[in-house]
């Protein structure tokens, strides 16, 4: 896996989650506050208040003296993440991330299928339509997730949901090597503010409710 804007947090109602891939904006500025692109980038992270920074997995490719850097899940595997971004010639900027810990609704491993912006959940997962619109699917081991700390983990919001087919649709993977999240995929699915509203709606109040779409 590399650098890759389809973990930008901004797909996922700004919120980046914990201990999976997320990109985030860099700027880099000379003394005399003018975007530039410096010499030999170099950008590191350090977790929950923690004075040691370490190397980030990933480097930015600054352009206009601006670049983005995907942080791994083993990166955002905190509550707070501080990156820092260097180099020569150039002040140095810092940027805050601070992933969501959603609470886990359910574990499996992904039946064969799917496509690039699908993922197929386990058997005993819900056969009612709609069910895990606005929760947040988690991958967390085989293609598209695991590695050491959960470093290819992906983080994508459940979109739409066929319960006969136990089909997510979600925006698009990372591909792993060449494959996208397969039969070999384990995952985690997330409890979000939106789904839990909706299900009040459905349960409690009686009323048909999908969760809404928390990012358009």
């Amino acid at each position: 896996m590399a650098l890759s804007l389809l973990h930008s947090p901004a797909v996922m109602g700004n919120r980046p989650i914990k201990n999976a891939r997320c990109s985030i904006l860099l700027e880099w500025r000379d003394t005399s506050n003018a975007l530039t692109n410096p010499t030999s980038p170099a950008t590191e992270f350090s977790v929950d208040g923690g004075a040691t920074f370490t190397d980030c997995t990933e480097e930015v490719s600054p352009t206009a003296g601006h670049g983005y850097i995907t942080l791994t899940g083993a990166e955002t595997n905190a509550a707070l993440v501080k990156v820092q971004a260097k180099g020569t010639g150039v002040d140095t900027a810092t940027a805050d991330v601070y992933p969501a810990d959603f609470p886990i609704l359910e574990s499996g491993t992904a039946q064969a299928g799917g496509t690039i912006t699908t993922i197929v959940f386990a058997s005993g997962a819900s056969a009612v339509d709609d069910y895990y619109n606005g929760t947040v699917v988690r991958t967390t081991g085989g293609t598209g997730g695991g590695g050491t700390g959960g470093l290819k983990n992906q983080a994508r919001e459940v979109l739409d949901y066929t319960g006969s087919t136990r089909t997510a649709t979600v925006r698009a993977w990372e591909i792993d090597g060449a494959a996208y999240p397969d039969a070999t995929t384990t995952y985690d699915i997330l409890v979000t503010p939106e789904w839990v509203q909706a299900q009040f709606q459905r349960t409690v109040l009686g009323i048909p409710a999908v969760a809404p779409n928390a990012s358009g």
